[in-house]
C-alpha cells in the first residue's frame, strides 16, 4: 500500500484514488475495510482512530463490529419459521404470509445494516 499510515497495531490508513480508507484487523486473517470519505490525511487518521475506539467499545460489550443486513436477518428468520412449520408449530398460511411480507422489506431496506434501522 502506497501512502500508508500505520496508526496502531492492526489499524492502517491508506489512500485509494485520492480518498483515504482504513483497514482494521478484527481477527487473525480477517479485516474490515472502510472508506473514511476524506482526501485529507490528518482527518483520515483521526476518523480511523475514532472507528478503532468504536470497534473496541463494541467488542467490550460483546457486540459484532460488522452488523448483518436486514436481508440476512430476514433470511435467518425465514429459516427459523420454516423449521417451526416442519415441526407443526407454525401453520402453512403463516409461513406464506411471512415470505410474502419479507419480499417488501427486502426491496425497501434489504441492504441496510440492521442497526441503522430506526423510526
Amino acid at each position: 500500500m502506497e501512502d500508508a499510515v500505520y496508526v496502531r497495531d492492526g489499524l492502517v490508513v491508506f489512500s485509494r484514488d485520492g480518498i483515504y480508507q482504513m483497514r482494521l484487523k478484527i481477527a487473525p486473517q480477517r479485516y474490515v475495510y472502510k472508506s473514511l470519505k476524506t482526501r485529507n490525511k490528518r482527518d483520515a487518521v483521526e476518523k480511523a482512530r475514532r472507528e478503532f475506539f468504536k470497534f473496541e467499545d463494541r467488542a467490550e460489550q460483546g457486540l459484532a463490529y460488522v452488523t448483518p443486513t436486514v436481508k440476512k436477518v430476514l433470511a435467518e428468520y425465514e429459516k427459523f419459521r420454516t423449521k417451526e412449520n416442519e415441526q407443526g408449530r407454525t401453520k402453512d398460511a403463516m409461513l406464506r404470509q411471512i415470505k410474502r411480507v419479507q419480499k417488501f422489506w427486502i426491496e425497501f431496506v434489504g441492504d441496510k445494516q440492521i442497526d441503522k434501522i430506526d423510526n
